[in-house]
């Protein structure tokens, strides 16, 4: 694959690479040519990634690290990697004697020293050219044991440290291989072969960074699957025992005759042993009764209710375990547990050594709630300080601590008494830097407990510098602010809010319980270390603890993605590139610096969380050799770790992340970190900077051998150019730049840069402003009212837009960076979203304006503001907005921020736009996002008018009327107070006040008031002939008029203007919200605000549509009464599709007209029983016409026609609640809800068959019934019994033709005539079944020869029987009414001897054009090429009948016959179901052929009778056809005659 000319016609000026180590900056000149879209540095080599997808190489060679395929030599220019030059390179990092690179099909390939399995595979010393590595995923096992198919799976991003490389599969799952603690593996410290970090599974991994030994990833924050790695793990040997304490796990006891096998083992250590959590990370919350609260030291210890810990047990056991044997180690006689704390066992008694474990596991449980503090004096026997023992870190800086005494005075003076922290002290004693927080022990394998110290609050001293000196303000803050504790790292530090899922700093104002006033000032300073807008971890009184893997209800989260991708090939295996700022960082490994972020120096050899910048929406992670650095979306850099050269930005050592500080306008939006050096690129104007800090190399322009703070590269900007993105590793840096750029180019960046200052001012907001407002209890206790949960919508939408114009900002940096493209931008390409966030925020602002949200809680912002001057100053500078001493102007002016963005969205979009091609599609497109900020800022003016004067309205209005109407969403348009209006006819000393709101028309009448949705009220206009010279109009309700008079005519049409476009809004409003804001190409868009009708007031010149969707519940109409209709309108009555729901229950879905049931629709009545009848079908004037189905309660069906609600037609019904095959069925025509006229019965409980006429719902007149025995009946039917002369014929030929009392018994005079041919004659009565009394003739054939050949001859034929065929119906008076349907359908009527053929066939069209959109519907392509033909009408009416012709009618009749869509189709698919019924089945008889012949002939009669009538040219029934000429070219029809007989 040839990838050697894309991407080599772009600006040659664009993503240049520069380097320098030092001070002299280099560029490439051998990939001038090329554009750069990464750069990854070693120890003596560097990668450099193209944009597309090369990889060249440069520098040392001594383990193969360039991958060239021999050791040895360097390469002084970039080269090209020979092996992967066919390849697509989507990602590259180096270690610092290795290489590893993603293909754009997820291969990881790695190359150079591979001693430490680095490089995968194996641990050769040197691995020469690019090796696959497969990230091979075991398959899952079963409960027995069998192991399924594994898979090797594909990966996106790559990071390598010294003698370990990390890598995340598009699963977003993390792999590692390599050696050290760093791997995160727990115990398992080498592996060549990549393996997961199971710590991590049901988490999503977003990015990695790799240190020399550590390594720092950031994942997306949310709840994690249960895992094997949650539970404590049980050794294998039988029987189980605690990997912990190694005790057995299973109990057995005996009770009376039961034995009780139980698996709950209690580890003496506190924690246990079960398959879940004891409690889920929701109720993990802070105990806010003081009798379950004891106070230890001044600080409040927290207990639970159950308790499983015994101190004095966990204490003898620990003891037993680290004395035991004398070769064995304190380490491993602790088993994992060692681990952490085997570094400074040596140096400490083992008493000491056990206190403290103790203490750390008790307030570890007694946080969480997994066991009670049972004995507070022991807990405070186990708190003895190691007052004189001191720490070297390496042999230069010697630490002392002072005593515990001591520190905790010094802590009680710092922390407010309204702000306690619970603190245990478990003094754990390891190396430490200078001013460190220090965690206490962690057992990561296990439960990864991080415990709350109060030695990291010790005052500090610093031997080295200046002597004793008292810590700064400063560092007590950062030791303050990052006491965390965590289980599995699963748990913040911070205590959380109560149902607001979000952390509260303890400067961010902390309300105490029933107390009205912050009691915590504000400063700009501390409010910019505790942002983003996620709140700082500390605790107060009342706070609840949530779990920080919680996804925040307020924030918004997409799918996040950070590597390469703008450049992606078709088919690359890496997932979608989307931004996430709900993240937090895990960091383990080696932590001798502090490089691990966690509060100590304890390493850790699975993943530990670094909780202080779980809240605080880091975006990127970067770490250098003992350091480590995050960014976050506010602009603001967080730096840890090793300081001996100053890299991280600031004069201390930290071990906690602490904020590097630049001047207050500048903001950092990419940041990268060499081995002792930390890059920063932040804005400056309208073209960004870098800055540095750390170890000065040889040549640097800086005369100091290291620089703590961050300096600025003066010349590099006039040197390079545009910085697009800054990378560093090793001792060298290198930095993306433009040498020039474009006027598009240029407007990315200003946006970019005002976005990022604008995501800053609306932290700040959130932080110190919406978020204390939203926890303090009393705007809790105001929630419920009105204005509290306008206000309460109003702050979260403020802080989810804040959450959104953050993921706008990164996304912006990104396109920068070349990391995303234009169209990926929310305010871009997801520009209808974007907008509606601002819309919805107006929405919200001007619903709390109306009801005087804002002075409501003034009790709130007042106290809350006179402490928080500092921040509001700065607020103030940076968004020009004046600053007011009242504090309700003040909260509204700053609420006000966000919509006065609108106007700089709209300059910017506009700027972007200009700087795009001429006629190009995104020029269009963006356009049209302009004006549509223009439209929005527009409309939000409209409204927040009337939002002030609704607001003046409340103030004016009645009490007890306000109470009833005020609602945040409700505006006033016009008050006739104001605007005069008057009720027609209205009473002398009667008082009428008319209320125009943006949803209702009010009707107030002293006392009382009538409240009229818009959605449901039409304006008429009344003639002058009815007015009477009075200026009157009408407003119709569903179920009132009001004919109201204005004082003038001007008058009138501006009240009939102002509630028509109310009622226009409501109407827009609602299809808006159905259609989701739709938009036409030129970026048109439909308002959901008043405000969209402006240019419409001028003039009254618009369609107010009269059809329209709204629901109604009624209230005056008694047969309606407490019903309740959804659905299409027409002039106050529901007309057009729709739902009523009556009061019964009773529920009809379909057509209505005119408020009447009418068209298809469906009926559900509810019964006493619990069961249902349902009728559907078609409706008329509210009954049941034509069509339909009848689903009755017991089970019965009918399924024909309808007429007034009864069965009134042909129809078919089916009784009794069996299988539809076994049901007892009657098919044929009813009358008035009865059987009458001719219908066929299968009654199978008395097995037979009855064809005939019916009246009154029994059989009257002619019929035929046969049974299954296969005995023919025929005779005459009164009221149900066979009576007179009639038929009966056995299945042996035996007949009796004669008077019947009733089927089965003759009675009169007949003739029994045998099979043989004898009979007998004369008198007979009686039953069948019981015998025949005879009084008459016996009459015997004559000669045998002859007889045998009557006999023959008679069951031949039933013309044997004189009767046969005498008393059945014929068969012209079958089945007539589905031909009288299908002659009414086509002409209209039935009598068909004079049709207007013309009008037939336009209702044929009519039927063929729905039935395609049915079968459209309904998916039935097949139907719908049959109904193509169907629409091409053949000549019917020509006067003669050529060849042709007539094969276009036969194909046309053929196509039409098997459509069930064409009148003819429903024919044939009617009389194939009435012949089925009654030839197939119950009674099949072969003595019914000759009237199933009879039958079919009539039908084909008839059904000629209607074709002809739509084919005239066609013959009289019986007549030959006369077909002239010839089909051109038809050879088979040259030898035709001219005339032929069909």
């Amino acid at each position: 694959m040839d990838n050697s000319n894309e991407g080599e016609n772009e600006d040659s000026s664009s993503h240049l690479l520069y380097t320098w180590q030092g001070g002299n900056i280099e560029f490439y000149p051998t990939l001038h040519s090329k554009q750069v879209a990464k750069v990854s540095f070693g120890s003596e080599h560097t990668a450099i990634l193209t944009r597309n997808h090369e990889l060249y190489v440069e520098g040392g060679n001594l383990y193969g690290q360039l991958g060239t395929g021999s050791a040895g030599g360097a390469a002084k220019t970039p080269i090209l990697v020979e092996k992967l030059k066919d390849a697509l390179v989507i990602d590259v990092a180096c270690g610092s004697n290795h290489t590893a690179a993603i293909l754009d099909d997820g291969t990881v390939c790695c190359w150079g020293d591979g001693s430490h399995g680095q490089c995968g595979n194996s641990f050769a010393e040197t691995v020469t050219e690019p090796t696959p590595v497969a990230l091979e995923e075991q398959g899952a096992s079963c409960e027995h044991g069998v192991t399924g198919q594994g898979r090797i799976l594909s990966a996106f991003q790559i990071s390598c440290g010294d003698i370990h490389t990390m890598a995340i599969s598009t699963d977003y799952e993390l792999w590692t291989w390599g050696s050290g603690v760093q791997l995160g593996l727990g115990n398992l410290k080498e592996t060549c072969k990549p393996m997961k970090v199971e710590f991590l599974c049901g988490k999503k991994v977003l990015s990695v960074s790799c240190g020399a030994s550590h390594t720092v990833t950031l994942v997306e924050r949310s709840n994690r699957k249960s895992s094997d790695n949650l539970k404590l793990k049980v050794h294998n040997d039988k029987p189980s025992t605690c990997a912990l304490c190694n005790k057995e796990v299973y109990s057995c006891k005996e009770e009376q005759d039961m034995c009780i096998i139980s698996d709950e083992h209690k580890c003496p250590l506190g924690l246990e042993l079960r398959d879940d959590q004891s409690k889920s990370d929701d109720n993990l919350s802070g105990d806010d009764n003081p009798e379950s609260q004891s106070k230890f030291g001044g600080i409040s210890l927290k207990q639970s209710k159950t308790s499983i810990f015994n101190a004095k047990e966990a204490k003898e056991f620990l003891s037993k375990r680290l004395s035991d044997g004398e070769n064995e180690t304190p380490r491993s006689g602790l088993g994992e547990l060692g681990s952490n704390i085997g570094a400074f066992l040596s140096n400490v008694p083992f008493r000491s050594v056990t206190d403290r474990v103790v203490a750390n596991v008790q307030t570890t449980i007694d946080k969480f709630r997994f066991v009670s503090a049972e004995n507070v004096p022991e807990i405070e026997s186990m708190t003895e300080s190691f007052s004189d023992n001191s720490i070297s870190d390496s042999g230069s800086e010697k630490l002392t601590y002072k005593s515990h005494d001591e520190s905790l005075e010094t802590v009680a003076a710092l922390v407010d008494s309204s702000n306690k922290i619970d603190i245990i002290d478990a003094k754990t004693e390891s190396n430490i830097c200078d001013n460190s927080n220090t965690q206490p022990l962690q057992s990561p394998q296990e439960q990864n407990v991080v415990v709350k110290d109060s030695k990291a609050q010790d005052t500090l001293e610093d031997k080295t510098k200046q002597g004793n000196e008292k810590v700064s303000n400063d560092v007590i803050k950062d030791v303050k602010s990052n006491f965390t504790i965590g289980v599995d790292g699963d748990e913040s530090s911070s205590d959380e809010d109560d149902g607001k899922e979000e952390e509260i700093s303890t400067q961010t104002a902390p309300i105490r319980k029933g107390a009205n006033t912050m009691e915590t000032s504000f400063s700009s300073d501390n409010l910019k270390d505790m942002l983003p807008d996620h709140f700082k971890a500390g605790s107060h009184a009342n706070s609840k603890r949530f779990s920080v893997h919680r996804v925040h209800s307020l924030g918004a989260l997409v799918d996040p993605r950070y590597s390469l991708t703008l450049f992606n090939k078709q088919g690359s295996k890496m997932p979608a590139c989307r931004v996430s700022l709900d993240t937090e960082v895990w960091s383990w490994g080696t932590n001798k610096s502090g490089q691990l972020g966690v509060g100590d120096m304890l390493e850790r050899i699975q993943p530990s969380c670094v909780n202080y910048l779980s809240n605080r929406r880091v975006v990127k992670i970067i770490c250098g050799a003992n350091h480590s650095l995050a960014l976050t979306s506010t602009g603001q850099v967080f730096s840890w770790g090793s300081n001996k050269q100053g890299q991280l930005g600031q004069s201390n050592n930290t071990v906690a992340p602490s904020k590097i500080k630049l001047i207050s306008s500048q903001f950092i939006w990419d940041v990268a970190t060499g081995r002792n050096h930390t890059l920063l690129v932040a804005d400056m104007g309208p073209q960004p900077e870098i800055y540095y800090c750390g170890k000065q190399q040889t040549g640097s322009p800086i005369k100091s051998g290291m620089t703590c703070q961050p300096i600025r590269l003066t010349d590099f900007r006039r040197k390079a150019g545009w910085i697009r993105q800054a990378f560093a590793g090793g001792d060298r840096c290198g930095c993306i730049v433009d040498k020039t750029i474009d006027s598009l180019s240029a407007t990315l960046y200003e946006v970019a840069a005002s976005e990022r200052n604008f995501h800053y001012q609306l932290s700040l907001m959130t932080a110190g402003i919406c978020k204390p407002i939203l926890l303090s209890e009393a705007f809790i206790g105001m929630e419920s009212t009105t204005y509290g949960m306008s206000m309460k919508i109003l702050l979260e939408s403020f802080i989810n837009l804040t959450t959104n114009i953050g993921i706008n900002s990164v996304e912006l940096t990104r396109t920068i960076q070349g990391l995303e493209s234009m169209e990926n931008i929310s305010m871009l390409g997801s520009h209808e979203e974007f907008l509606s966030l601002f819309e919805h925020y107006s929405k919200s602002f001007c619903d709390s304006l109306a009801v005087c949200g804002f002075d409501n809680i003034s009790k709130i912002t007042i106290p809350l503001f006179e402490k928080s001057q500092e921040v509001i100053k700065e607020l103030s500078e940076m968004t020009k907005v004046e600053v007011a001493t009242d504090a309700t102007k003040m909260l509204c002016r700053l609420l006000q921020i966000p919509l006065q963005r609108l106007g700089t969205y709209s300059r910017l979009t506009t700027k972007l736009t200009n700087a795009l091609p001429e006629n190009s599609e995104l020029k269009t497109i963006y356009e049209g996002v302009s004006r549509m900020w223009d439209e929005i800022k527009g409309d939000i003016k409209d409204d927040r008018t009337m939002a002030d004067s609704t607001r003046k309205f409340w103030d004016s209005c009645s009490p007890k009327l306000m109470d009833v109407l005020k609602l945040p969403n409700r505006r006033l348009i016009r008050d006739s107070r104001s605007h005069s209006l008057s009720l027609l006819n209205a009473g002398r000393f009667s008082s009428h006040w008319f209320l125009l709101f943006n949803d209702a028309f009010v009707h107030a009448q002293y006392a009382s008031h009538q409240n009229f949705p818009l959605a449901t009220v039409w304006t008429e206009t009344v003639k002058e002939s009815e007015s009477s010279g009075l200026y009157q109009f009408r407003l119709v309700t569903p179920e009132e008029t009001l004919t109201l008079n204005a004082p003038s005519a001007s008058e009138k049409a501006e009240w009939v203007l102002k509630i028509n476009q109310a009622i226009l809004a409501v109407i827009m409003e609602k299809k808006s919200l159905r259609s989701q804001t739709k938009m036409d190409t030129r970026g048109s868009r439909v308002s959901m605000y008043q405000g969209s009708l402006r240019k419409q007031s001028s003039s009254s010149l618009f369609t107010l549509p009269i059809s329209r969707q709204a629901c109604h519940v009624f209230y005056r109409i008694p047969e309606l009464k407490g019903g309740k209709y959804e659905g299409m309108w027409s002039l106050g009555k529901p007309h057009g599709q729709g739902e009523m729901t009556f009061l019964d229950g009773s529920v009809y879905s379909g057509k209505f007209k005119l408020g009447q049931f009418n068209g298809q629709g469906k009926l559900t009545v509810p019964k006493a029983n619990g069961a249902f009848e349902i009728h559907e079908g078609l409706w008329k004037e509210g009954m049941k016409q034509g069509l339909g189905k009848v689903s009755y309660e017991n089970g019965d069906i009918y399924e024909g026609y309808c007429k007034g609600n009864l069965r009134h037609g042909h129809g078919v019904f089916k009784q009794g609640q069996i299988k539809s095959s076994q049901a007892t069925i009657y098919i044929g025509e009813w009358v008035n809800d009865k059987r009458c006229g001719y219908g066929v019965m299968d009654d199978v409980m008395d097995g037979e068959k009855y064809m005939g006429m019916w009246q009154d719902d029994v059989k009257h007149g002619k019929g035929i019934i046969v049974t299954l025995d296969g005995i023919y009946y025929e005779g005459n039917f009164n009221y149900g019994k066979m009576t007179g002369v009639g038929l009966m014929i056995m299945n042996d030929d035996t007949c009796y033709e004669g008077d019947f009392y009733d089927k089965n018994q003759p009675y009169g005079k007949g003739t029994l005539t045998m099979p043989n041919g004898d009979s007998i004659l004369g008198q007979f009565s009686g039953k069948l079944i019981h015998g025949l009394k005879v009084n008459g003739t016996f009459r015997k054939r004559g000669h045998f020869s002859t007889v045998v050949e009557k006999r023959t001859s008679f069951h031949s034929s039933n013309n044997a029987f004189k009767s046969f065929g005498k008393f059945s119906v014929a068969p012209d008076n079958k089945w007539e009414d589905i031909f009288r349907y299908c002659r009414t359908l086509l002409f209209s009527t039935p009598d068909v001897s004079t049709v207007d053929v013309k009008k037939a066939w336009e209702v044929i069209a009519i039927r063929i054009s729905a039935g395609k959109k049915s079968a459209s519907q309904e998916r039935r392509p097949s139907a719908g090429d049959s109904l193509d033909i169907l629409e091409s009408i053949p000549p019917y009416n020509t006067g003669n009948l050529t060849v042709q012709r007539y094969r276009a009618i036969k194909t046309y009749l053929s196509k039409a016959f098997d459509t069930h869509y064409h009148p003819l189709g429903h024919l044939m698919e009617g009389l194939v179901d009435v012949y089925r019924a009654t030839y197939v089945g119950v009674g099949a008889n072969a003595r019914l052929l000759s009237h199933a012949v009879g039958e079919v002939k009539s039908f084909v009669a008839r059904i000629y009778d209607i074709i002809r009538k739509l084919f005239p040219d066609l013959p009289q029934e019986s007549s030959p056809v006369q077909i002239f000429g010839e089909l051109p070219n038809d050879k088979d029809s040259v030898d035709e005659e001219e005339e032929e007989h069909v």
